[in-house]
């Protein structure tokens, strides 16, 4: 209860559901602010991956720059294992986060066609898991070197 910020650094993946929890028993417009240095985030996907293998996904590390992430891993695409690197920022609209892709490479080339676009549409299809209905509205997400900062509120 309560309505002090509630601020997390660096938390697993799992107990976010804690988090939806909390904000249920919040009042509304309680402030939130969850920080993800680079190395925990790049854990908590690892773990991720490895928990979900039909996502097609294999060694997927995060590079975090001031205003964009850079995801290298490999991919599945038309049955075959292909390293991939997608470029881009994740916006919030509506509170909800919708990943803007800056390029997708795959085997090293900027690929044109049905190939960057299966692995878009893969890549977008994976970060599409945040629940319209969810307590915390997404006001924005900060990226830095680093690290990402992501700012809501209780709805």
């Amino acid at each position: 209860m309560g309505s002090s910020p509630l601020v997390l650094s660096d938390p697993g993946f799992n107990s976010l559901g804690q988090v939806d929890a909390e904000m249920a028993h919040s009042t509304i417009g309680r402030q939130v602010q969850i920080r993800y240095g680079e190395a925990a985030l790049n854990r908590e996907i690892a773990t991720m991956v490895a928990q979900s293998p039909e996502l097609g996904f294999r060694d997927v590390q995060v590079n975090l720059d001031r205003d964009r992430a850079v995801v290298t891993g490999d991919v599945m695409v038309l049955g075959l294992n292909i390293g991939a690197e997608v470029q881009g920022v994740v916006v919030i609209e509506d509170c909800l986060p919708r990943v803007e892709l800056q390029s997708v490479s795959v085997g090293g080339w900027l690929t044109p066609g049905f190939v960057k676009d299966q692995v878009a549409e893969t890549v977008l299809g994976a970060l599409d898991w945040y629940p319209p209905d969810s307590a915390l509205c997404l006001e924005r997400i900060v990226l830095e070197d680093g690290a990402v900062t992501v700012y809501g509120h209780r709805r």
